[in-house]
């Protein structure tokens, strides 16, 4: 199944995601896009460029295997003080905040203890260097191209001795997949995307150093403008948008939306939410910050099509970069275990194929059953349920024309034929000819939801797809130009055969990504 992926920021907790892509791997999703933001950014750049699961992070060997993650991240970045000392800096931060008495002295004492972490602070607006991380990942980069595409040598000079200064090599349009980034513009303080198509100039792993570089943690990073525009600052793309779904709309509205958007969320499990007492200011700064910076998801993905989030429910922090292998191991099955669960629910997406293929099963024994000639056009669809509390077509068969333009029409959960079969859980016949006089006041669409439907439509049929408890997972819906269709739509025989073909397209939606790999 080919899917656009988006990949949430979470500093240490990444790890996580690398779990996911094991899961991915083995119910067949393939990305066809892949994008992130901070830790996200990092699998992003790896993904595209055609590391798998394990050459990240081998479970089997958390420790001995050569692979970025089993690393211990400490040693991947140059720091101005040790992380001992970052350590007990974040610990007497924590301090501070929940001092209950002599406030003030406490606060004169921390400023006193650390003031040569402020120094640093002052001059280099962070602790850390996220660009030495940024030069190793450069080099996996080109080494995994290079493996598999030999004739980069000649033609980007990869494997070659690198010139005197040359810190970075691989660029976004050597990347086969598409690949995209975010960080924060700090020069405008506007997002800025990093791609093939808006930052060809600017190497990846700087792109992926910029994305990490969390705030007074990491130096932010300074970037040649595209076309000569000048150099600006950047640091965290997820001070912005740490879940960037919304990278891929263009490809998504030429693609159209029988591929879907996975979004794999980093969620940290709590015990309970920190109470916000009155007259404590510190857990109040502590709260808002965190939903400063993962932001409400929901305004994210709620406009993008056949989009489904993928939440990793983890036990790390984002500054666990001390992890031991046993918990990076831990780490690595919560995101395998929570991608697992959501791939094997009800009405997760499928690979597209499958449907199509019993969905021109059903077409053809309908008109086989209908006596009509090969040469009549019966159209057929499954439409599903958004995030948005709509439907749309999301698998179909025969309306990829010129005129099939109502793919991309989408209804609110109780508008047209498809609404109607949704909330009654029955069959629901249309004559076509009929409903175009009352599409306002019987089906409820707008003049805009009209004009997408094809206009030499006869007859419409539609039953509702459920599970085998009976959930609703979406509508069968079967249309044709053809006048004598609407006879035969009445047949019960015809309702025989779609009750039976809406029931095996129901087991496929059921089993979820679980069914991609089985025989179909």
């Amino acid at each position: 199944m080919k899917a656009f992926a988006i990949f949430e920021g979470g500093g240490a907790k990444g790890l996580a995601h690398v779990g996911a892509l094991r899961a991915c791997e083995d119910y067949g999703i393939d990305f066809c896009g892949v994008a992130g933001a901070s830790a996200g950014a990092i699998v992003a750049a790896l993904v595209a460029a055609g590391y798998k699961s394990v050459e990240m992070f081998d479970p089997g060997q958390p420790a001995e295997a050569d692979t970025l993650f089993s690393k211990d991240l400490r040693t991947l970045i140059q720091g101005r003080i040790t992380w001992t000392e970052f350590e007990a800096f974040v610990a007497d931060l924590g301090q501070l905040g929940n001092a209950k008495w002599l406030k003030a002295k406490l606060g004169w004492y921390w400023c006193c203890k650390h003031a040569h972490i402020r120094t640093i602070v002052d001059q280099h607006k962070g602790l850390f260097d996220a660009q030495s991380f940024a030069a190793r990942l450069d080099v996996m980069l080109e080494n995994k191209l290079l493996a598999t595409y030999p004739n980069l040598i000649e033609e980007r000079k990869f494997g070659h001795e690198r010139a005197a200064g040359q810190r970075y090599r691989v660029m976004f349009e050597d990347i086969p997949v598409p690949l995209k980034i975010v960080a924060t513009n700090l020069s405008d303080g506007r997002l800025i995307e990093f791609s093939a198509a808006q930052t060809r100039e600017v190497p990846v792993a700087l792109a992926v150093a910029a994305s990490i570089a969390i705030p007074f943690v990491f130096e932010p990073v300074k970037i040649a403008g595209p076309n000569g525009a000048g150099d600006f600052v950047a640091v965290d793309g997820g001070v912005l948008s740490n879940f960037p779904a919304w990278l891929f709309d263009d490809e998504r509205a030429r693609l159209g939306p029988h591929i879907p958007s996975l979004g794999f969320r980093l969620v940290v499990e709590e015990a309970a939410p920190e109470r916000l007492v009155e007259g404590k200011l510190f857990p109040y700064i502590r709260r808002f910050l965190k939903v400063a910076i993962n932001g409400d998801p929901l305004l994210e993905t709620r406009q993008i099509d056949n989009m489904r989030e993928v939440p990793l429910r983890v036990t790390a922090s984002t500054l666990d970069f001390d992890m031991s292998p046993g918990k990076k191991v831990a780490l690595f099955g919560e995101g395998y275990l929570s991608a697992r669960t959501v791939f094997g629910t009800p009405g997760f997406p499928v690979e597209p194929e499958r449907v199509r293929r019993r969905l021109e099963a059903i077409v053809n024994a309908v008109k086989k059953s209908a006596q009509v000639s090969d040469g009549t056009l019966v159209r057929a669809c499954v439409v599903c349920p958004t995030t948005r509390k709509t439907t749309r077509v999301t698998y179909s068969f025969l309306m990829d024309g010129p005129l099939d333009t109502d793919d991309q029409l989408e209804l609110g959960a109780t508008v047209g034929a498809s609404g109607q079969a949704l909330q009654s859980g029955e069959l629901v016949r249309v004559d076509m000819e009929e409903a175009a006089t009352n599409y306002a006041e019987v089906w409820s669409m707008s003049k805009y939801q009209q004009a997408l439907v094809r206009k030499d439509l006869k007859a419409l049929i539609c039953m509702p797809i459920s599970t085998g408890e009976g959930d609703i997972l979406g509508v069968l819906s079967l249309d044709s130009p053809n006048e004598d269709m609407l006879e035969h739509f009445q047949n019960p025989e015809v309702d025989a055969l779609l009750w039976a073909g809406g029931k095996s397209i129901g087991a496929i939606l059921e089993r979820g990504a679980m069914g991609n790999k089985e025989n179909a």
